[in-house]
């Protein structure tokens, strides 16, 4: 399903540096917030995935509650403008779903913010956070994503931006001022206040944050997610949804993004990213794909099947049902969309996944030949791909 809206490049880029005036600001600050709303452009900058570093980041440097609290008042202020010109969803499931993942996210952080996570009306793909712990999720974005996993994805890479306060960096970066007078001013409403929170707006919405910042927090976000319990797989498969979107639309880069490698290149340097890591790559855990189960059907005979597809079925009977136990174990835990045909194979009287055996002859009477069951675990596979063509799993 190609992105829906009208590819719109924001044209109005504010400077803190050069705003004096306290209405220009304001309106430099609308007009941010009015331009993304007509774009389509952030569809590509969800993450940058450029991971030549060795091993996990640490976790950011420990601030003071009295510093918690101003970034959270300036977050606020921020938050309130922002909320003004979108319009939120208040639908209690699909909030109640994102928060159970920030909860299951920052439970293991040792950062006290007041944690948050809105849902904005809009059919883009996009995601941001603001400083303090306020985290956005366009609808788009989350009707596209397949999983918790994915979500999960977004989610953390957004987390790891608060936590290591590349917001507040980067504009004090821009503005140059410190950070210290940077929170201050936006917490208590000093005069440079409106040209500040309107370029802390533009770096949230429109994701212009440094390549340093973004590598940091790619590996902060696959950190999060293994310590919560999500599949790191995830930002892989995000990333290959955001190209599939990519070939389908026009793409309009500017700012930092301008020097940022292609999104081949990115979804090629995590994966070999997590390889690196030694976090093996199973994309089936993060698409909810190759889901195996078993059933009864009305004719008495117990089958084994794959998402759609019947792999295995024989009477119901106690050999039988063993047969097939043993093989959905086996499917599950080894039946991968990375597998090579090679890799699913008749032995002997054996029927493999690589290292794991599925099942051995002799059959008890009934069940179809071990050519036929891998048949039809390589036809499983293939449908799987198919849902996921941007992929290369042979690698």
């Amino acid at each position: 399903m190609p992105v829906r809206g009208t590819l719109q490049p924001v044209v109005r880029i504010c400077q803190a540096d050069q705003l004096t005036d306290f209405n220009e600001a304001d309106s430099c600050y609308k007009s941010i917030l009015r331009s993304f709303g007509r774009s389509v452009i952030a569809l590509l900058l969800l993450f940058t995935f450029n991971l030549s570093g060795s091993g996990f980041l640490a976790f950011a440097e420990e601030i003071s509650q009295k510093e918690i609290d101003r970034e959270v008042a300036a977050g606020r202020k921020i938050a309130e403008k922002i909320e003004s010109e979108f319009e939120l969803v208040s639908d209690p499931a699909v909030t109640a779903r994102l928060s159970m993942i920030l909860g299951r996210l920052t439970d293991a952080l040792d950062v006290n913010y007041p944690w948050q996570v809105k849902i904005i009306r809009r059919e883009e793909l996009n995601a941001f956070c603001l400083p303090g712990g306020y985290i956005y999720f366009f609808m788009g974005l989350i009707d596209k994503l397949r999983s918790d996993s994915e979500i999960a994805a977004v989610m953390a890479h957004e987390i790891a931006h608060i936590v290591e306060r590349h917001g507040i960096k980067q504009s004090a970066r821009n503005s140059k001022l410190t950070m210290a007078s940077l929170i201050l001013i936006l917490a208590t409403g000093g005069a440079a206040a409106p040209a500040i929170a309107a370029q802390m707006t533009q770096i949230a919405i429109m994701n212009s944050y440094g390549l340093e910042y973004e590598q940091e927090a790619d590996a902060q976000g696959v950190k999060m997610l293994i310590k919560s319990g999500y599949s790191p797989s995830a930002v892989v498969t995000t990333m290959e949804t955001l190209m599939a979107e990519e070939i389908k639309t026009p793409l309009y880069n500017y700012g930092v993004y301008m020097s940022h490698p292609e999104t081949r290149k990115r979804v090629e340097s995590l994966a070999k990213y997590l390889r690196d890591n030694s976090i093996p790559l199973k994309r089936k855990e993060a698409l909810l794909s190759l889901r195996s189960s078993i059933t009864k059907n009305e004719s008495g005979i117990v089958v084994l099947k794959v998402d759609d597809t019947e792999v295995w079925s024989g009477p119901d009977n106690k050999g039988v049902y063993e047969v097939i136990e043993r093989a959905k174990k086996a499917i599950d835990s080894s039946l991968q969309m990375e597998l090579a045909p090679y890799d699913i194979a008749v032995d002997g009287r054996f029927l493999r996944l690589k290292n794991s055996v599925v099942a051995e002859e002799p059959l008890p009477e009934g069940m179809s030949p071990l050519s036929s069951v891998r048949e039809k675990l390589l036809e499983s596979v293939l449908a799987a791909q198919r849902k996921h063509p941007i992929a290369k799993y042979f690698r």
